[in-house]
């Protein structure tokens, strides 16, 4: 009986040990579970987050246009094609001052831009165009008038008026560029990009064509740039138009038009046919199109004089020709009525055939593709900076500069300030305004601020020119045309101008160095030993000379002091040496300090 009661307690034990869950049995009791719930042929575990049904290859979802094909090279990450048109002797009020003159494609242009109010030149267009391409001022390039060669004068008389005509307060000046002068073309070339000359150079030797030329200076292709000021108009030349042969005779490289072409139609024809047949689609282009027009000889195509006639409205208008052949015709200026300021038949012909140019050069960037290959390719204009400056102010009794004072080659408002656009579209602001003053020397670095050149690291050139860094005279104005505010150095910075030109009597001008630091413009004369002071802002027409101003005499210490450092600084070891036959920098006559209680104004 014990035995039997033993065997029941040994059957429940072992019963109780075999029905207690543990780990293992556990585990398989879970999963035995789990596969009740979710048999072999039942649907899948679920997964934290259900797959998405394959979606059908992902629609695109509706874009403004689909991409075309990538454009290979640098213009792909944006490099801007950069458009300079540089217009010879068009004035600040020939195209804000004026009710007379017909130019609706720059208007239009006006209208997409933005425009500068207070943009210089130098007071003529050689120094201007060494200025613009070197970024540096006359005082290094040491180029202060158009001529050729080099050439020596005497120290100036006290007074002016029996010294002859065209001498110098410098012993020495330079009618070419350097060949070691690093150019606004050699630096773009860095990046790549096209660079093409067409039109008006005057930066080269006549002796020698090749020394200052445009091909030696950086440019890729050059259509009729040399050392010519303008198409020459002497006994057997023919100024303006092409021969009976379709050529011009002074300007080889410009090929052969229809016989009586007009210069300004046939290089734009040159600059329209390379952009259309040259250009690489891979690479950003620089073109710097310079056209003669409307630099004398006054000459027009009869076309632009009728459509004038036609469209002169009350203006009473003034014409004498300037034949071919008859030199450069300064006889045949004419005055207006009393109550006009415009009113030359043929100049105003001449910005007529300039406005339809400029406007034909617009309207192929406008239409063309990037890429003719792609059709979808932007346009060009989407990606082309165009500048539309001047070199200097409007010619005395070729166009009146009023109410500015002055006309080209002096030194106030009316020989420097010069009408200035620049359009990008969709990166500058159109139809805007900007009133600080811009220069010519500041579009260098600014361009390759734009094609992201660092100017400092690039080396220049072994051989004829110097292995060196050139200190840039000019800044980076491309902020003011994004909108951004200037920068520091760009407002408390000082315009420069050194002009030792003694007088002519076509221009009524004298010896003179000035500076102008925001709106107060400071002025030397060697011929009296006189200094001018003028508030720009206040007096833009410059009536008032504040040089005895006690409100102002502080400053005008200061800024004749500012004046003094910079022009003892001619030559300086800092600056390149620029040679010309081994002659060297100039030696400039030194400035009077100014001292207030014994300064009186100058003669007007």
């Amino acid at each position: 009986m014990l035995e039997k009661k033993a065997g029941l307690c040994l059957l429940i034990i072992w019963l109780i040990t075999a029905c207690t869950p543990t780990k293992d049995n556990l585990k398989a009791a879970d999963s035995a579970a789990a596969e009740e719930q979710n048999p072999p042929d039942a649907a899948p575990e679920p997964e934290p987050e259900p797959e998405p049904e394959p979606e059908p290859e992902p629609e695109p979802e509706p874009e403004p246009e689909p991409e075309p094909e990538p454009e290979p090279g640098p213009n792909q990450v944006s490099l801007p094609n950069i458009l300079f048109v540089y217009i010879d002797d068009l004035g600040w009020t020939d195209l804000w001052g004026s009710d007379f003159y017909q130019t609706p494609n720059i208007d239009a242009f006006r209208k997409k831009s933005m425009s500068f109010t207070r943009a210089y030149a130098s007071p003529l267009g050689t120094p201007s165009r060494a200025a613009l391409l070197s970024g540096l001022y006359a005082d290094k390039t040491q180029i202060y008038k158009q001529g050729l060669g080099t050439y020596k004068v005497k120290e100036v008389k006290p007074r002016i008026s029996k010294v002859p005509f065209y001498r110098m307060i410098e012993p020495r000046g330079a009618a070419w560029l350097a060949e070691n002068i690093f150019t606004i073309a050699e630096s773009l070339k860095t990046k790549n990009y096209q660079t093409v000359h067409v039109g008006k150079w005057n930066l080269s030797n006549s002796n020698n064509p090749m020394i200052g030329s445009p091909e030696a200076q950086g440019f890729d292709v050059n259509f009729g740039g040399n050392h010519h000021v303008e198409p020459p108009n002497d006994k057997g030349d023919s100024g303006f138009f092409a021969t009976d042969k379709g050529l011009f005779p002074s300007f080889p490289n410009l090929g052969t038009a229809a016989p009586n072409t007009y210069l300004t139609d046939h290089i734009s024809n040159l600059a329209l046919d390379w952009l259309a047949k040259e250009r690489d689609v891979k690479r950003p282009f620089f073109m710097y199109f310079s056209p003669f027009s409307v630099h004398t000889p006054m000459q027009a195509p009869a076309a632009d004089q009728q459509y004038v006639l036609e469209n002169k409205g009350k203006v009473k208008v003034y014409n004498k020709p300037c034949p071919i052949g008859s030199g450069s015709c300064y006889n045949v200026f004419v005055k207006c009525e009393t109550d006009q300021k415009h009113c030359n038949l043929t100049f105003a012909a001449m910005i007529k055939n300039i406005d339809d140019n400029f406007g034909r050069l617009i309207t192929y960037l406008e239409t063309t593709p990037t890429d003719p290959n792609h059709a979808n390719s932007r346009k060009l204009i989407d990606n082309t900076l165009v500048v539309f400056y001047s070199d200097n102010g409007g010619l005395k009794k070729v166009s009146s500069q009023k109410p500015l004072r002055g006309q080209k080659g002096t030194i106030y408002e009316g020989g420097i300030r010069v009408p200035l656009m620049v359009r990008w579209d969709n990166k500058i602001k159109p139809n805007t305004q900007v009133d600080m003053p811009v220069i010519h020397v500041d579009f260098f670095p600014t361009f390759n601020a734009l094609a992201g050149i660092e100017y400092t690291r690039l080396t220049v050139r072994e051989g004829s020119r110097i292995n060196r860094y050139y200190p840039l005279d000019g800044l980076n104005i491309a902020p003011l045309f994004f909108s951004q505010p200037p920068s520091t150095a760009l407002q408390q910075r000082s315009l420069f101008w050194h002009y030792p030109n003694v007088p002519s009597v076509l221009w009524n001008n004298f010896p003179t160095t000035a500076l102008m630091q925001g709106n107060l413009k400071l002025i030397y004369r060697y011929d009296i030993g006189k200094y001018e002071l003028y508030d720009i802002k206040a007096d833009p027409n410059e009536n008032r000379n504040l040089i005895q101003d006690v409100a102002y005499q502080q400053k005008a210490v200061t800024l004749s002091k500012q004046l003094q450092q910079r022009t003892a600084k001619m030559p300086d070891s800092l600056w390149p040496k620029i040679s010309h036959q081994g002659e060297g920098a100039p030696r400039l006559t030194k400035l009077k300090p100014f001292n207030p209680s014994s300064e009186k104004p100058p003669p007007r």
